[in-house]
């Protein structure tokens, strides 16, 4: 099983925006984007720590970030390919490597390991 989150980069830049605008508030006083802070704030964090994508070995299972699960996807080994940092099955994109916090290599790494 293969447990994926988000790369780091989006939910720290979410962060050092809610920064910014708690720290604005603070000088400042309170703002209507003070309030886009507070919801930016939960969301950087949960995308820090939940799983978007988990790849087991007959499904690949898409997450929200309350952890539950969008879609399923079932496939055999030989349905599966990975071209232009996406993954395929049957030739329909199940998600895209930029986003996630893996590489295209790891992913073929997984997926060669598993036959």
């Amino acid at each position: 099983m293969l447990e994926i989150k988000y790369r780091k980069i989006f939910p720290i830049f979410m962060l050092a925006g809610c920064a910014v605008i708690f720290w604005s508030a603070f000088v400042s006083g309170f703002k209507l984007s003070t309030v886009m802070g507070l919801i930016l704030l939960p969301v950087s964090i949960l995308m820090l720590t939940k799983n978007i994508i988990i790849i087991k070995t007959d499904c690949i299972e898409m997450k929200n970030l309350l952890g539950m699960t969008l879609k399923k996807y079932p496939y055999k080994s030989e349905q599966v390919s990975i071209r232009n940092n996406n993954l395929y099955i049957d030739n329909q994109k199940v998600f895209s490597t930029i986003w996630a916090g893996i590489s295209s290599k790891q992913l073929k790494a997984f997926f060669i390991s598993q036959q």
